[in-house]
């Protein structure tokens, strides 16, 4: 599977996707009219993060975040490291099928068990990791486009139910609040984005992880802020505090003249494909390293059992919704460990030994 070539632009897409996913659905954004000073500070805190994991891929070009973790340390070390990382993308996983789990429920099929949702998107899900890199960073590509032209539609039919008034007043909100709302932000945007240095090894040879890493970023903070700014301008402030699922909640109010309705039906689709993405990414991060692990050459044989690993977690996180929205505003803390400090000291592990081996 190692063979299999990615684009920089089809991993960009991924990441904008993935990006998406995380903010949009988890109700991250919590500071209505002010969330685009949120989303700066976020940037000015994760974009130096986010250079690390493009300079760790570009040391070690062919190579993904596993085999960059043995080439560094001890066979112990390297043991644990790779498990930590493994585990995180499993409950990255549960965590991200667990919020579409709660969001079909509650907008569509209220008195639906939630086991047989959770096993169809999950099947979907593994079959769509199981593919391979390659088949997943093509379906990102279409999904990306697919997602922004949807974006742009729906606000070219809300250009006559948004309020410029909801823009005001900026700074409603204290500077602990939006700090808050930030660190939170960016830990399910961009601190998440750590699981796409799995598929690193994959990308084409001479394509920089830089551009890809970077494009998709930008790209998906870009999308994000026409997405916020729509949910924004059309429910208010007020309402934007209050629903959990803004986008959804937007897009009923949204209509074309008396023949055209029910776009909410359009934005749940998106949404869904958000998911399937961005499940599929973790599952294939977690296959990789529970892979290495046992020594199996092909990964894709463990989809499957990750799969099943996944939803009997997903099953047994959390007890209702409510515990969901309080869990995301811990999350990022616990993230930390995952997001910043293997990174980082993966990266200064690197930068020494290859200074050293230069110096030599």
């Amino acid at each position: 599977m190692q063979t299999e070539s990615i684009s920089a632009r089809n991993i960009s897409c991924l990441l904008i996707l993935s990006i998406l996913c995380g903010t949009v659905i988890s109700g991250s954004t919590t500071v209505g009219q002010d969330f685009l000073i949120a989303v700066f500070f976020a940037g000015m805190l994760f974009l130096p993060l986010i250079y690390i994991y493009s300079r760790i891929c570009s040391l070690f070009p062919g190579k993904n975040l596993y085999d960059i973790i043995q080439v560094l340390f001890g066979k112990k070390l390297s043991f644990m490291l790779i498990l930590l990382m493994s585990c995180y993308a499993l409950i990255v996983s549960a965590l991200v099928l667990r919020n579409f789990v709660e969001f079909t429920v509650v907008i569509a099929l209220q008195n639906t068990p939630r086991i047989p949702l959770m096993i169809a998107l999950a099947v979907v899900a593994a079959y769509l990791a199981q593919s391979g890199p390659r088949i997943l960073g093509r379906w990102s590509l279409i999904i990306c486009v697919l997602i922004i032209g949807n974006v742009v539609f729906t606000i070219l039919l809300a250009l006559d139910t948004i309020n410029i008034a909801n823009l005001q007043p900026v700074l409603n909100h204290n500077p602990q609040d939006i700090a808050a709302n930030a660190f939170l932000f960016g830990s399910i945007a961009f601190g998440e984005t750590v699981l796409a240095m799995t598929i690193f090894g994959n990308l084409k040879p001479g394509e920089s992880p830089y551009k890809a890493y970077f494009v998709g970023i930008i790209g998906g903070i870009l999308a994000l802020i026409f997405i916020l700014m729509r949910n924004l301008l059309i429910l208010g402030p007020e309402m934007i505090q209050i629903v959990k699922f803004a986008s959804y909640m937007a897009a009923r109010i949204i209509h074309f003249g008396s023949f055209f309705e029910r776009i909410e039906s359009l934005i749940s689709f998106n949404l869904i494909l958000l998911g399937l993405t961005k499940i599929a990414l973790c599952l294939t991060a977690a296959s990789l390293g529970i892979a290495k692990l046992l020594k199996i050459e092909d990964f894709t044989k463990l989809s499957l059992p990750v799969c099943l690993l996944v939803l009997a977690l997903c099953s047994l996180i959390f007890k209702n919704m409510f515990e969901m929205f309080d869990f995301a505003k811990i999350y990022g803390f616990l993230a930390v460990p995952f997001q910043l400090l293997i990174p980082l000291v993966i990266w200064l592990t690197a930068e020494i030994k290859i200074r050293k081996k230069q110096s030599v």
